[in-house]
């Protein structure tokens, strides 16, 4: 049987409030993430 956990139940607001507490970050590329995108879509036969 499943049950529902309290923990999805996420208020946007309350996690927006918690973000505003962080610095903003630099928005950049870098190169681990064509890396990743390479592995992650890599198939192993």
């Amino acid at each position: 049987v499943y049950h529902s956990s309290p923990v999805l139940e996420i208020d946007e607001k309350e996690a927006e409030r918690f973000d505003e507490g962080f610095e903003p970050w630099e928005k950049k590329y870098q190169p681990s993430q064509e890396e990743f995108y390479i592995y992650s879509h890599s198939i192993v036969q």
